[in-house]
């Protein structure tokens, strides 16, 4: 059974994140208008990240852009700045994701690693809608 347990992780974790995307839908974003969030902010899809062991980091990003009319310049970036965020965090250690001075530092951490990889700077902060660690 020792063997399946990453498995059984990995489902759990993309059970919840399927919910929590079904959830979302249904309540249309929760903030007006077409359910895309405030002007100038820009909501990434949650991601499922490997930590050190057999432990994972579910988080749900969102950009908070410098300039609004930046949204569908930002957009076209998407997959590289996704990939450049499991980069950053895959392989760190589980306790290290569960401190509360970690989420704040790594908010900005993660602002300037998106506006690098941007080549400018489009991103004010980064806030995250979800934090899981299992």
């Amino acid at each position: 059974m020792k063997t399946f347990k990453p498995l059984l992780i990995w489902i759990g974790l993309a059970t919840l994140t399927l919910c929590a995307g079904a959830v979302s839908a249904s309540e249309g974003g929760g903030h007006g208008g077409g359910g895309g969030g405030s002007p100038g902010s820009l909501p990434l899809e949650a991601l499922v990240i490997n930590l050190k062991g057999d432990h994972y980091l579910q988080i749900k990003p969102i950009l908070k852009l410098a300039d609004p009319a930046d949204t569908d310049v930002v957009k076209a970036w998407i997959p590289l700045l996704r990939h450049e965020l499991i980069k950053y965090i895959i392989g760190r250690e589980p306790g290290e994701a569960t401190s509360p001075q970690f989420m704040k530092v790594f908010s900005g951490e993660t602002t300037d690693l998106f506006n690098k990889a941007l080549r400018g700077k489009y991103v004010k902060d980064v806030i995250f809608d979800n934090w899981l660690v299992q």
